[in-house]
């Protein structure tokens, strides 16, 4: 039996790599595998609670309802953009979305805020927060050109909110020997 599934939290290459090691470790046929959704031959509906403890293992959670799916397109539309070759938007991040999911902003926002209990808006600063500690550590960009990199309008607005989320100032953490970044697809 053809079962689809969404995988909350599958939301990078590497996810995709880590979810089909699951089903290949509990011998279940994957016939495909994308961001966020399997589709897997399932041979009993039994198989489900081994599949479930095995993503709740590796940080997924298999999701039912559309609100999760919606949020996991959002979060991935915008760690993709973060990756991306294209660098980020200079529009606000509410448009870009609405052209990216083709959605109205409110649902967008509305669903992210109740499946994540966060807003896009802080859930955006933070990924361009980790992006700039990326860049912090990588050494070749000043405060400004990371700025410029991250579409901040100034360096002092990045600046603000790199020590209201990280703690310290950007400069404290240059200094600092403990750099503690997260993985894009581990904010939230």
């Amino acid at each position: 039996m053809e079962k689809v599934l969404h995988i909350k939290n599958m939301v990078c290459d590497r996810c995709i790599l880590v979810v089909n090691q699951i089903f290949e470790t509990l011998e279940i046929p994957v016939i495909s595998l994308e961001l966020g959704v399997a589709v897997i031959a399932l041979k009993n509906a039994s198989s489900l609670d081994s599949i479930d403890r095995a993503l709740e293992e590796k940080g997924f959670v298999r999701v039912l309802k559309e609100q999760a799916q919606l949020t996991n397109a959002i979060k991935g539309v915008l760690i993709a953009t973060m990756d991306g070759e294209n660098g980020i938007p200079n529009e606000n991040i509410s448009s870009f979305l609405v052209e990216k999911l083709g959605k109205d902003y409110g649902q967008l926002s509305k669903c992210f805020s109740r499946v994540e209990k966060m807003t896009i808006e802080k859930y955006w600063i933070q990924l361009r927060v980790e992006k700039a500690k990326e860049y912090i550590q990588m050494g070749t960009m000043n405060f400004s050109e990371i700025g410029y990199a991250l579409n901040y309008k100034s360096s002092s607005h990045l600046a603000s909110q790199f020590k209201m989320i990280v703690g310290v100032s950007m400069s404290e953490y240059r200094k600092s020997e403990h750099w503690n970044r997260r993985a894009l697809d581990q904010i939230i």
